[in-house]
Parts: C-alpha cells; sequence; structure tokens
C-alpha cells in the first residue's frame, strides 16, 4: 500500500545547511517540518523553525538571493565566515519577505555564505519559493560547449547583465 515517510535531521549547531550549488534555481521548501536550532534570526522568533542555506564564493564572485512567494511571516538575514550559521551578519530583513539580498566576496580567499530563514512570531513556519544567481564578477558563469552536444538549451532569463557591450 502506500505511505507517507516524514523525518527532520539536526546536527545540534544549524541542522543541514542546504548547498545552493548542488541545486538549480528555484528551491520550493517547507520550514514546517524543520527545526528551531539558531538561537536567533536577526529580528524573528527564537522558537520558529529556521532552514539554512549556503555556498561557497570563490574571490570576486557574488550571490543574489531572494524569496520569490511565501504563506508565512518571514525573517531572512544574510551571513558570512566561520562555522554555521556564520560569524558576521551581512544584512537583516522582516519585510518586504521578497526582499533581494547580494554579496560579492572581495577577499582574497573563499568565503562561505549562509542564507538563514525563519519565522517572525513565535512557532511560524511555511512553504517557500528561494531563487538565487550566482556570478563570477566578469562573465557570469561560461558553458564550457566542449562538454555539451549541439545543440544546447537554455535561458538568459535569471542570467545578469555582465557584458557592458556587445557588438
Amino acid at each position: 500500500g502506500s505511505f507517507r515517510l516524514e523525518w527532520t535531521f539536526a546536527d545540534g549547531s544549524c541542522g543541514y545547511p542546504i548547498d545552493l550549488t548542488t541545486y538549480s534555481s528555484p528551491y520550493d521548501g517547507s520550514t514546517s517540518l524543520s527545526s528551531d536550532f539558531i538561537s536567533e534570526i536577526g529580528l524573528g522568533s527564537s522558537t520558529a523553525p529556521d532552514m539554512v542555506f549556503t555556498c561557497m564564493l570563490r574571490p570576486g564572485e557574488s550571490i543574489t538571493i531572494w524569496q520569490s512567494s511565501n504563506s508565512f511571516d518571514s525573517v531572512h538575514e544574510m551571513r558570512y565566515g566561520g562555522t554555521c550559521p556564520g560569524e558576521t551578519v551581512i544584512e537583516t530583513v522582516d519585510d518586504p519577505d521578497n526582499h533581494i539580498m547580494s554579496y560579492t566576496n572581495t577577499l582574497s580567499y573563499n568565503l562561505r555564505v549562509y542564507y538563514l530563514l525563519s519565522g517572525y512570531a513565535a512557532y511560524s513556519s511555511g512553504s517557500f519559493r528561494l531563487e538565487w544567481t550566482f556570478a563570477d564578477g566578469s562573465c557570469g558563469y561560461p558553458i564550457d560547449l566542449t562538454t555539451y552536444s549541439s545543440p544546447y538549451d537554455g535561458s538568459t532569463s535569471l542570467s545578469s547583465d555582465f557584458i557592458s557591450d556587445i557588438g
């Protein structure tokens, strides 16, 4: 017969951060089955379930990240450095929930960046859609055509305008 299996994991400090480099944008998720493992995210409740997303940025690389929709009043924060949930706060936002956050690694070494998502009110949780783009500071991420067969089907809808003049 059919069944539904549900579970949560927590490693005691930050749950299990989701590495954005292993997913394609957008990511549809829910904080409902998550745990409250970060004592407080910026302006939010210390009892709401948390989700953590992460990526490693090389020098000159950038991330732009936002919630395009959600079903609850959220708070989100971007941090970098150290172990999860990050040592340095870049930005904390309650409203609007679809606020776009960006960060560029201006340091000379690789840097881990964290995007923290939680409910604003106590025990507040729900579904969300998270979207993001990466850019390397010059030409985004060039596609190596030697690794693909022709034709290549792609989209520029989530790309950035990083070339000032073509033609």
